[in-house]
């Protein structure tokens, strides 16, 4: 049986990718999953991790680049020794899905959904210009990030680990 150098390569890629965001926290092709496995708390590599998602009551905050830096690279691992998944430019606005505290640092689970699909957002200044493109790391499905329901999304929704430092968390939601 001959198989194509393509075929192969094609395949393994397949293998290896990791998924963006979609409906009920499951993965797809440029994210990681949202933590947890849909319970609102668990154990990751010594981190203590709350889950609270993206609907009701949700927290938000853009993205808080360091001294010069262009932006921030969201991490498929929590511990930050993963893949980087995407870079989000700062100040984009980023639902903050889960905290996870321990090791001495506090790391934050965010998804990059669009300021239209939270009704939150309407008419606030915090929101505004805030949907910034996405410079993606890994393949994507080539479909928009959408809203389908409370706090869920489906198609190429960056999301990934950053550190407590590249986040500005917006007091009460927004």
């Amino acid at each position: 049986m001959k198989i194509s150098l393509a075929v192969l390569a094609s395949a393994l890629l397949a293998a290896q990718a990791v998924a963006p965001v979609r409906a009920e926290g499951a993965a797809t092709h440029g994210t990681p999953a949202a933590p947890c496995d849909g319970k609102s708390s668990c154990k990751i590599d010594g981190f203590s991790v709350d889950y609270a998602g993206c609907g009701k009551g949700a927290l938000f905050g853009s993205i808080a680049a360091q001294d010069g830096a262009d932006g921030v690279d969201l991490n498929d691992k929590l511990d930050g020794k993963g893949q980087t998944v995407a870079r989000l430019k700062d100040r984009q606005f980023v639902c903050i899905a889960a905290t996870a505290r321990g090791n001495d640092s506090q790391r934050h689970y965010v998804i990059a959904v669009p300021t239209a699909s939270v009704p939150e957002c309407k008419g606030k200044d915090l929101c505004k210009k805030a949907d910034l493109p996405v410079q993606w790391k890994k393949a994507t499905t080539g479909k928009s990030c959408q809203r389908v329901g409370d706090g869920k999304y489906t198609g190429d929704c960056a999301a990934g680990w950053v550190d407590q430092g590249e986040l500005d968390q917006y007091a009460d939601g927004i």
